[in-house]
């Protein structure tokens, strides 16, 4: 259905993830970043990616703004995981959703 792998999965995982609220999704995500912040592995990235995608593409959206920063996130893990791991920029500040 896609040509990106990663949005495959995550279009695929999106079913069962509406059975969790958005909050729940969300804290494991900033869990995540906030405990590899300073050197997250390559499957870390892509698990960050992962699940912003999942976030992004969740039915009841809270707003097309929310779908942009998860969106956006994504994109930065994605980035993240396609570098060499000797250079890591900062993580952008968490936007708040509210």
């Amino acid at each position: 259905m896609f040509r990106d792998p990663l949005i495959q999965k995550a279009w695929e995982v999106r079913q069962q993830s509406e059975r969790f609220p958005v909050a729940v999704l969300r804290e494991a995500a900033t869990w995540l970043e906030e405990q590899y912040r300073q050197a997250p592995s390559k499957e870390i990235a892509v698990a960050l990616a992962l699940q912003y995608l999942i976030l992004a593409m969740r039915r009841a959206q809270t707003s097309p703004t929310a779908a942009k920063d998860y969106f956006s996130r994504a994109l930065h893990w994605r980035a993240v995981a396609d570098r060499p791991f000797s250079v890591r920029p900062p993580l952008p500040t968490w936007v708040s959703l509210n």
